[in-house]
């Protein structure tokens, strides 16, 4: 399957992962902030930030428009050409990670600096175990691992919206 990078950020703009889904975590009394695309604060990592009770909490959103698959895909390299790090290898600002998979309504929220002490701790197991998927786009490819959800240890929590 063939990606194409501009498509897919009008798409996450027009299906967005769903307000109610920090009400139902966070409760109402929250205010939600998307970071516009290019912003400096999305190259860190901080995709919305979410006021609540004073404090600002930074979330990475990633979402998989298809089916909902057992395996959250970890995006080692950004630019199989460059070499340039994948979101799961970069320095990040984010506090959350919002996995999810739109169309079923499934959504994984984890603590992103749990999750990335994980991977860099069981890097070379899960490279050793687990598939890579490269996703071709237009110009460049990416480099992922494909860990199932059962194989990760971090906490997580599920959230299922109808």
């Amino acid at each position: 399957m063939k990606h194409n990078y501009h498509t897919d950020i009008v798409t996450s703009e027009k299906k967005t992962i769903p307000t109610t889904l920090y009400t139902n975590l966070l409760g109402k009394d929250i205010q939600i902030a998307t970071i516009p695309r290019n912003h400096p604060l999305q190259f860190k990592g901080a995709d919305k930030l979410i006021k609540r009770n004073g404090n600002i909490l930074k979330v990475e959103e990633k979402v998989r428009y298809s089916i909902e698959y057992a395996d959250l895909l970890l995006e080692t390299v950004s630019c199989v050409h460059t070499h340039s790090k994948g979101w799961i290898e970069k320095e990040s600002i984010a506090d959350y990670l919002v996995y999810g998979f739109y169309n079923a309504g499934v959504y994984y929220v984890y603590n992103f600096k749990e999750l990335q002490a994980e991977y860099f701790t069981r890097k070379n197991e899960w490279l050793e175990n687990h598939k890579l998927v490269y996703c071709q786009n237009p110009t460049y490819s990416t480099k992922n691992i494909a860990i199932p959800f059962t194989d990760i240890q971090s906490r997580v929590l599920k959230v299922v919206l109808n």
